[in-house]
């Protein structure tokens, strides 16, 4: 079973995701945003966030990769 971080996207209605993290492709620290394997429902695989979310969601994402030990 693969490990979610819930991520707000930074678009004009704010939408709250759910992320597998293992279909994390890219993180882009220069423009925060994230690129993923599968492409979400309305065909994007960017997902634009805010600087503060970026943060967050890398922050949880390094706790989950250390609490599994890769």
């Amino acid at each position: 079973m693969g490990n979610f971080v819930d991520i707000i996207c930074d678009n004009q209605d704010g939408s709250l995701l759910f992320l597998n993290i293992d279909d994390i492709a890219r993180l882009s620290y220069d423009f925060c945003y994230i690129v993923v394997k599968t492409p979400l429902p309305d065909g994007r695989h960017i997902i634009n966030l805010s600087i503060e979310e970026f943060d967050r969601v890398v922050k949880v994402i390094r706790r989950m990769k250390v609490t599994q030990g890769n």
